[in-house]
């Protein structure tokens, strides 16, 4: 089976800095080997005609220009719901999308969101959706008048190679010896990993530390992943400094997968307030190291974390507080979460998913 694989620009092309949209691409097709996926992707161009006219010209008419003469009568998957504008330029009875989320609609300016719902709801044409979880699916049907029988949920997985709990003076000397962390840090790592986007809610976390350094003292916040929003990290940087925690605090913007698994396993608890997932990779990779997860009762979330972690209202910094001391200070329930977390994780599986995604693919190609 031949399948031409629309990623538009959201393969990295610095061989780094791979996004959850782009990791869940790759891991089905590393999961799918039997079926070879024909890699179509585009930049834009510089255009020199301002922002905005670029912009339309590049989506509306350049990008399904390139799809339209490089696709063949194969079957075609668009891997992004920010893609479905092409939805509303090529032949679609063969077109299958992936819609991570529907973010735009809820946390853009009122321009953005009518763009988004605009192109979102060329997703309707696709022979197929297939949504990164239940809630997604409930929010493409609510929100764009989608039929649930268009629509297949296909879970995200968890590579088990690469995020697995490790004994923690393992991880700390190769953390060492990679010039990353230095071993003589005996504070309690509270631990984040994501953007700095408003929807992250990730002051938050910072908030909530304040509060527990407060408390406890041997504590310490690390960040990991780049800003996508710049007025958060100068807000982040600000508080920082406000509240004289710039030696308890360390933000690193990018880092490798197996640097990633090490600080999984030297951190003491996971934070992740956000307000809106699609899905949320990176709170199923800390469960799957061993790392307790305390995170927000909304949108994906409760569906993926179940009852292995805590859930709390996204804005409640003493809850969140109060559950990092718990999880800090009782031990027992640590190894509680600690091993609920890891059963949790278990139950997505790449290969479970590449069988479904492959059973759509054939289902689209029957009906060719």
């Amino acid at each position: 089976m031949q399948i031409d694989l629309i990623v538009g620009d959201l393969m990295p092309i610095d061989g780094k800095g791979m996004s959850g949209t782009w990791r869940v691409a790759y891991e089905l097709m590393k999961h799918l080997s039997a079926v070879d996926f024909n890699i179509i992707s585009f930049q834009g161009k510089n255009l020199k005609l301002g922002r905005f006219i670029s912009r339309a010209v590049n989506k509306h008419i350049m990008h399904p220009k390139v799809v339209k003469t490089t696709c063949g009568r194969n079957l075609k998957h668009i891997i992004s719901q920010y893609l479905s504008y092409l939805l509303h330029h090529i032949d679609c009875r063969n077109a299958i999308i992936t819609c991570h989320d529907l973010a735009l609609l809820k946390n853009c300016s009122i321009f953005n969101q009518v763009q988004a719902r605009f192109d979102y709801k060329a997703m309707r044409k696709a022979a197929k959706i297939i949504a990164g979880s239940a809630f997604t699916k409930q929010e493409i049907v609510e929100n764009l008048d989608i039929p649930g029988e268009q629509i297949e949920v296909i879970y995200n997985g968890i590579d088990r190679s690469m995020f697995y709990p490790m004994k923690s003076e393992v991880s700390w000397e190769r953390l060492t010896l990679c010039g990353l962390l230095d071993n003589a840090l005996t504070d309690r790592i509270l631990l984040y990993v994501g953007s700095e986007h408003p929807r992250k809610n990730i002051l938050t976390v910072l908030r909530a530390f304040k509060v527990v350094y407060e408390r406890l003292h041997d504590v310490f916040f690390l960040k990991i992943g780049r800003p996508q929003n710049p007025n958060t990290r100068r807000d982040m940087l600000r508080l920082i400094k406000e509240w004289n925690l710039a030696e308890r605090v360390m933000i690193i913007d990018y880092v490798q997968d197996e640097i990633l698994n090490l600080i999984y396993n030297i951190s003491s608890v996971f934070v992740f307030p956000s307000e809106y997932e699609g899905f949320g990779l990176p709170v199923l990779e800390a469960m799957a190291s061993g790392l307790p997860v305390i995170a927000s009762n909304t949108s994906a979330l409760p569906e993926v974390i179940g009852d292995a972690g805590m859930l709390l209202d996204p804005h409640d910094i003493d809850g969140f507080a109060d559950g990092i001391i718990s999880i800090l200070c009782d031990s027992a329930l640590r190894q509680q979460m600690v091993q609920r977390g890891i059963n949790q994780a278990r139950r997505f599986d790449w290969n479970i998913s590449a069988k479904k995604l492959l059973k759509s693919y054939e289902e689209v190609c029957a009906n060719m």
